[in-house]
């Protein structure tokens, strides 16, 4: 409606939500309340709870109120909706919204991906501050010194002749994603940093191999961006 592209999310991306559970959402929809959802669906306690901080059900007020009702509410049964306190559910307690990083941290855990905001967002005066481009710019700059800010996105391993191993990542930003190349040495310094779920830096030089394959960044140097 107001133009902007909007990513949609299967209920099977949330994390330990079942295949009944899912169902029973989509033959009963839609719902008035937190109240009118438990008791016509009849989740999970922690199915519930995932739906909210996943921003599910944000339709039916803020996260923070939603977890203060199921956290408060003296439980439900399917088709008893007044076990559940109508007045609360109503009116809320008037919390203020999760902040963007709180979601952005809650979808990343729930769902494997951050749909409210990509996490280099969160930190773009850094990213700014360190120069860094967008992985399609530093694609387009073969053979040149470039930092790059991201997340990690895949990730494996070879080993080498020498008894070691190198390791090869796609990254992602906002604007796309690159394949970065991580040497035994490079990896070895900064295994905590690519161990997290964090945004960071990559430095290093862009290449391109003889089979004409997308460019890769061969990373020299890892900073985090979050402490």
């Amino acid at each position: 409606e107001n133009g902007q592209a909007v990513l949609y999310m299967g209920l099977d991306q949330v994390r330990d939500l079942t295949r009944e559970t899912q169902n029973r959402i989509l033959r009963q929809r839609p719902y008035r309340s937190l109240a009118d959802f438990l008791t016509r669906v009849d989740p999970r306690p922690g199915e519930v709870e995932d739906l909210i901080k996943a921003g599910a059900m944000d339709g039916l007020g803020t996260i923070p109120d939603l977890l203060n009702q199921l956290a408060s509410g003296p439980g439900w049964r399917k088709g008893q909706l007044p076990l559940f306190s109508l007045e609360l559910v109503r009116e809320g307690d008037g919390e203020v919204d999760w902040s963007l990083a709180q979601r952005v941290a809650a979808e990343q855990a729930l769902l494997g991906a951050s749909v409210s905001a990509h996490p280099v967002d969160l930190v773009a005066g850094k990213v700014v501050e360190a120069g860094a481009i967008t992985t399609p710019d530093a694609a387009r700059r073969v053979g040149e010194r470039v930092r790059v800010a991201g997340m990690r996105q895949t990730w494996r391993r070879s080993g080498t002749a020498r008894g070691d191993y190198v390791y090869f990542m796609t990254m992602d930003d906002p604007e796309g994603t690159m394949n970065v190349f991580i040497s035994a040495e490079v990896y070895n310094r900064n295994s905590k940093i690519f161990s997290n779920d964090v945004p960071f830096l990559v430095e290093g030089i862009v290449e391109v191999n003889q089979s004409g394959e997308e460019p890769t960044l061969r990373a020299e140097k890892v900073w985090r961006l979050i402490n």
